[in-house]
Parts: structure tokens; sequence; C-alpha cells
């Protein structure tokens, strides 16, 4: 009963945090090889990305933690 809710969201949340992981390393990318460290707010985009990574660590996470144990014979 609760595998496929389970399986589900599980499924879900590795998506999007691998979606959001691509997005952020595209963006960090970008940052450092056009910005001037020296631009105000360099430093808090650096940090909002470093934010963001934390984030994305603990979804991808939760999502292989609900990932279902079970295995089938083949």
């Amino acid at each position: 009963m609760f595998a496929p809710l389970r399986e589900k969201l599980s499924d879900a949340l590795l998506r999007t945090g691998m979606e959001r992981a691509l997005e952020r390393q595209q963006m960090q990318r970008s940052l450092l090889s056009s910005a001037d460290p020296n631009t105000p707010g360099y430093s808090g985009a650096l940090a909002a990305l470093l934010s963001a990574e934390v984030f994305e660590n603990v979804i991808l996470w939760l999502g292989w933690r609900l990932q279902p144990r079970n295995m089938a014979p083949r």
C-alpha cells in the first residue's frame, strides 16, 4: 500500500534534486567564469549557491533513503 507512494515520492525527490543540482552547477560555472570577484554581491552569490548545494544534498539524501529496499529475484 505504501510502496507505490514511497516510490513516487522518492522518484520526485531524486528528479528534483538532480535538476536543481545541474542548474546550480551551470550557474556557478557562469558566475566563476564571467564575474569579477571584486564585484559587490559576488561573495553573497557564492554563499547562496553553497546554500543551494546543501539543500540539494539533503533532497537527494532523502530521496535515496526513501527508495524501497526490497529486490525482486529475476
